[in-house]
């Protein structure tokens, strides 16, 4: 395609080209889910619950299992804030992303029944 040369003979373009290509690409590719799992995260302060959308599982350098998680603002579930999370610090649910980002653009208005957890 014609406009993706040009926007890459532009330096600072194509610097921010190839980096939001990135991300769309990772959000749209068919063999990749946008969100692997929904999780429960202490937010914005402990004992507060949000609902979290898990994007990358890493490891670090101690061997201990760290998450990449999304905690969407509303009505908008693609923005919010990225936190890296412990494993321990997550709870784990049950709940689908379909359901997730239901709740996330009503604003709490449509649930699941119930939101259950695996601990």
């Amino acid at each position: 395609m014609w406009g993706n040369s040009l926007i890459e003979k532009v330096p600072i373009l194509r610097q921010l080209y190839r980096g939001i290509r990135q991300i769309v690409d990772s959000f749209s590719a068919p063999d990749k889910a946008g969100f692997l799992q929904v999780v429960l995260v202490d937010f914005p302060h402990k004992g507060m619950k949000a609902l979290g959308f898990v994007t990358t599982e890493m490891t670090d350098k101690n061997g201990q299992r760290t998450f990449s998680v999304l905690i969407p603002h509303a009505p908008n579930p693609l923005s919010g804030f990225l936190e890296i999370v412990k494993e321990e610090d997550l709870t784990f649910t049950q709940i689908t992303v379909d359901e997730a980002v239901k709740m996330v653009i009503s604003a709490g208005k449509v649930i699941p029944g119930e939101v259950p957890t695996k601990i």
